[in-house]
């Protein structure tokens, strides 16, 4: 698989994350994209907010509060 498969595939696999929990924070976004990886292969958390900030860059995503301050994210409604 070339880099930019897995780029794709990281992509895919946050957007159908937080589509499915959102909101969701970096960091349990991060925790489940551990599980559903195994232990082969897992981004590091750097990696993922890069990733959260491209797509709210790009209005796939959107930032919300949490009950607790911390920055979630969530799917842009079309």
């Amino acid at each position: 698989m070339n880099t930019k498969e897995k780029t794709s595939n990281l992509d895919k696999i946050i957007l159908d994350l937080v589509s499915e929990m959102q909101p969701i924070s970096s960091e349990e976004l991060w925790l489940e994209i551990g599980e559903n990886l195994g232990l082969e292969a897992v981004p590091s958390k750097e990696e993922i907010d890069q990733r959260l900030e491209k797509m709210v860059k790009k209005k796939v995503l959107i930032k919300v509060g949490l009950k607790s301050e911390i920055e979630g994210y969530t799917v842009v409604k079309k």
